[in-house]
């Protein structure tokens, strides 16, 4: 198997500068008031910077995608100091892994597909970048390779909303590399398609 690290930075969006600027803004406002003329307005201004603060570090996120083995983790690190493990997943119930317009995921689009799956974004909402969707059992690491077999099959009778033992199939939305898509390419030839 292989081992890789992907880090993802999501795009900030337009307007959050904008906000953090008028938080700030106000919240100097407000303290320069309560200096000027009463005490009460040194609240809201205080909850204003508190805000700003707060604001500042859940407005950016970071994303770091874990191939190990045959698991990926993926972890989702908030204003560049929190950081927690989002999922935990066995690639060896992974279904397909293609790129988002790929007739291999047409069935599990939001619109137009007929499937309808419960989908995580992990990408960086950067059009330059394109990203790709993961179709995969959601079971943790270490489950049997003929145990999640039996589930693949299971899902796939009983038209692919994918319930089998607790488990569930889930879409995944990343950002690869052309060298991770080709080390799973390697792989998993008949799931992975570049």
């Amino acid at each position: 198997m292989f081992e890789t690290v992907i880090q993802v930075t999501r795009k900030r969006k337009l307007f959050t500068k904008t906000l953090r600027v008028l938080m700030l803004a106000f919240g100097i406002l407000f303290i320069l008031m309560a200096i000027i003329f009463t005490t009460g307005l040194m609240l809201p201004g205080a909850c204003m910077i508190l805000l700003y603060y707060v604001y500042g570090l859940l407005s950016r996120k970071e994303y770091e995608y874990h191939f190990s083995g045959s698991e990926l983790s993926i972890f989702v690190i908030s204003g560049g100091q929190i950081r927690r493990q989002a999922q935990e997943l066995d690639l060896g119930g992974m279904e397909v892994v293609a790129p988002n317009w790929h007739e291999a995921v047409s069935n599990y689009k939001k619109k137009y597909g007929s499937v309808k799956l419960k989908k995580y974004d992990y990408t960086s909402y950067d059009d330059a970048i394109p990203y790709y969707t993961m179709i995969i059992m959601d079971a943790p690491p270490g489950q049997g390779a003929a145990e999640l077999a039996e589930d693949r099959k299971i899902a796939e009778r009983s038209g692919g909303a994918g319930k089998s033992k607790n488990k569930k199939k889930i879409k995944l939305l990343l950002d690869l590399d052309e060298e991770t898509l080709r080390k799973l390419k390697n792989i998993y030839p008949d799931r992975v398609y570049i």
